[in-house]
């Protein structure tokens, strides 16, 4: 895989999703606050597929973090609800959150039941 180029969105999400692991590989020994030793990252090997697969698998990633922001909201208003019917009030809806075309939080309110 030559000169592959490396969108930075599929280096960012290699990166969150074994964040662990490369800490353990990357970080500084002895350090008083956590840091990336700069030459263990530079010299990592990160896999690069083509640029349509990592396209791909951003989009794969993209549509799975709609549907657990989508159940977390529910959660959260689930837990909202029960804690105001424990209590014996009438619930008002926290606000939902909700991201945009963009990845970016918006802030909706939820609908009155």
């Amino acid at each position: 895989m030559g000169n592959e180029r490396m969108d930075a969105e599929y280096a960012a999400n290699y990166i969150l999703g074994n964040v662990s692991s490369l800490l353990l590989e990357w970080s500084k020994e002895g350090a008083t606050v956590e840091s990336i030793e700069r030459e263990y990252f530079s010299s990592s090997l990160i896999p690069v597929p083509p640029m349509e697969e990592q396209t791909a698998i951003n989009k794969e990633l993209e549509g799975r973090m709609g549907v657990f922001q989508s159940i977390e909201d529910q959660a959260v208003r689930g837990l909202f609800y029960f804690k105001n019917a424990a209590q014996s009030q009438s619930p008002q809806p926290p606000p939902a959150k909700s991201t945009s075309e963009n990845g970016s939080l918006l802030s909706t309110h939820a609908p009155a039941i």
